[in-house]
This record gives structure tokens, sequence and C-alpha cells, in this order.
């Protein structure tokens, strides 16, 4: 499963979360799509090292994508770096070298 599509599904994740919040239940649909979600794409253990393993392959993904491509896709790729870095810093104090 490539970054983007497991960001695509912790972003779907979340909006089913945010409408079952909102309506102060989890009705049967949203249920089931954040159970089969959790069965794709099963959270990230929260320790150090796999946030700082997490934050450092989608930072090198998108110098990848930076230098492999032209345009729009340059430019977002320096905007994710960018934000990717800003989160690797405040975390763990440095910047990906």
């Amino acid at each position: 499963m490539t970054t983007l599509e497991v960001e695509l599904l912790a972003m779907v994740e979340r909006l089913a979360c945010d409408v079952a919040d909102r309506s102060g239940k989890v009705d049967a649909p949203a249920r089931d799509l954040i159970a089969r979600l959790r069965e794709v794409r099963p959270p990230i253990p929260f320790t150090p090292a796999a946030v700082a393993d997490y934050l450092d392959g989608a930072i090198r993904k998108w110098r990848t994508r930076r230098a492999g491509g032209f345009g729009a896709e340059q430019v977002q790729a320096i905007h994710y770096i960018d934000a990717l870095q800003s989160v690797r810093s405040s975390i763990f104090g440095e910047a990906l070298p």
C-alpha cells in the first residue's frame, strides 16, 4: 500500500469518526467502515521510533517525487516536505538531513 493510499484511508476514517461524533452515536455503516479501514491499515504504534520511521519514510517519498516530478507535483512535494519536516522538528528537535 502506498503512502498516498494510507493517507486517504486515514482521512476517510477521520471523516467517519467525525460524523459519528457529531451525531452522538456510531451508526452501523460508519462502524463497519472504521472496522474495514483498520483491517486494511492498522494504526502505527505510537512510539518515538515508529513515528520517526513514518515521518522519515514520508519525507523520503516526497523528496523522490520532487526530484522526478514537474510543475504542480513538484510544488505539492515541496509543501509536503516542509510540513513533514516541521512536524519532525517539533517532535524530535531536528529535521531529517
